[in-house]
């Protein structure tokens, strides 16, 4: 039998101790542009099961541009989690 170190699997300590984000859901990315009159551009990819849907948007600066992203990522994340039961 192996014995284990102490510390080990106890406590619920982890390896990756950073935040589980919006930034990190699989299969949706997203990308921010601003162009040269100060527009910024914002759009989102759906790439689930090879099938592949964009949506795209513009804001007035790039914080109104992330907590679109922001927004519509929960929207799909909660979608997806409800056709999957």
């Amino acid at each position: 039998m192996t014995q284990v170190p102490p510390g080990v699997g106890r406590n619920a300590h982890s390896v990756h101790t950073d935040p589980y984000t919006w930034e990190d859901y699989e299969d949706m990315e997203y990308e921010i542009s601003t162009d040269e009159k100060g527009k910024t551009f914002a759009s989102i990819t759906d790439t689930t099961k090879g099938r592949k849907q964009s949506y795209a948007r513009t804001f007035a600066d790039e914080e109104q541009a992330k907590m679109w992203i922001r927004t519509e990522f929960e929207k799909m994340k909660r979608d997806k989690m409800a056709k999957e039961r």
